[in-house]
């Protein structure tokens, strides 16, 4: 079952955290991800996999925000226009993964304390 309000949580935290992450240079949306998906998966008080599929479900959901907000906010040139698809299947595709990691860290965490 999907714990909406945590996710809810994890995409705010999500978005401005890899927002802040990317202004300052530190490690972009991954570690925004990672802390975001650590946190729901602390949240929603489950086993490593209900923590890890929050995670994920943050990550991908939270990654097409961005994705979606660089497009529109970004001023793309024509040159690498191309190229945008492209990364933003390569920042998905690291937000899931970064989401899972840190769904399944946080429900660990949960256990642990």
């Amino acid at each position: 079952m999907i714990n909406c309000p945590a996710v809810i949580i994890g995409f705010i935290i999500a978005i401005v955290l890899s927002i802040i992450g990317g202004m300052f240079g530190l490690f972009g949306s991954g570690f925004g991800v990672l802390i975001a998906g650590a946190i729901v998966g602390f949240m929603v008080n489950g086993d490593i996999l209900n923590g890890t599929m929050h995670g994920t479900l943050i990550g991908i959901v939270g990654a097409l925000i961005l994705a979606l907000l660089a497009i529109l906010f970004g001023h793309v040139s024509t040159i690498i226009a191309l190229y945008v698809g492209v990364a933003t299947v390569g920042s998905v595709l690291l937000s899931i993964v970064m989401g899972a990691i840190g769904g399944a860290l946080g429900s660990l965490l949960s256990r642990w304390i």
